[in-house]
């Protein structure tokens, strides 16, 4: 008996149907240079939609500064927002001009929220800061080998949390984070 491949379904009698993949539409929301607060909690946070299902795929984190230095990271699930700090609203864009506007809501804070109810921790590690002249290798998260971070609902929220690091002397953070929803 051959052996399912991708685009495919297996029968019981043996033979494989090709199915067509489902290309759900694909959004991101990328800034280069942002100046975090200088103990960095919540920086970016990813709401999830009412009507659709949020799947975060891809994210690159990286930054630099004036002496070189590394801040910890977290991603946290949250089923609350944060309060307070100072925030704006970016849009998110989409990567095919026929998608719809995305339903996920960006925020990016440059002075500390009242961070919301942490659910748990997905994932935590170190961005390395070099100067400008020898900027660190970015992080690169990728979850396209499984289900994805999923965002249903509202109520769930992913943030990009430095963890109340000291940001290195004049630090910025460069920063992408790929989605689809469906």
């Amino acid at each position: 008996m051959p052996f399912p491949t991708a685009g495919s379904v297996s029968l019981a009698t043996g033979e494989n149907i090709f199915t067509a993949m489902s290309l759900a539409p694909t959004y991101s929301y990328q800034v280069l240079g942002a100046t975090p607060a200088a103990t960095a909690t919540d920086v970016i946070v990813l709401q999830g939609s009412a009507t659709k299902l949020v799947r975060i795929r891809r994210i690159y984190l990286g930054g630099f500064a004036t002496a070189a230095g590394s801040v910890t990271f977290s991603l946290i699930r949250r089923s609350t927002a944060g309060s307070g700090g100072t925030s704006t609203a970016p849009t998110p864009v989409k990567l095919a001009t026929s998608s719809p506007a995305a339903s996920a809501a960006v925020r990016l804070f440059t002075a500390n929220p009242t961070v919301g109810t942490a659910v748990a921790t997905i994932q935590s590690g170190r961005i390395n800061m070099g100067v400008a002249a020898a900027i660190g290798a970015p992080v690169l998260l990728d979850f396209y080998e499984t289900s994805g971070i999923i965002l249903s609902g509202t109520s769930d929220y992913l943030a990009l949390t430095l963890n109340g690091s000291t940001i290195p002397t004049a630090g910025v953070l460069d920063a992408a984070f790929y989605w689809t929803e469906e």
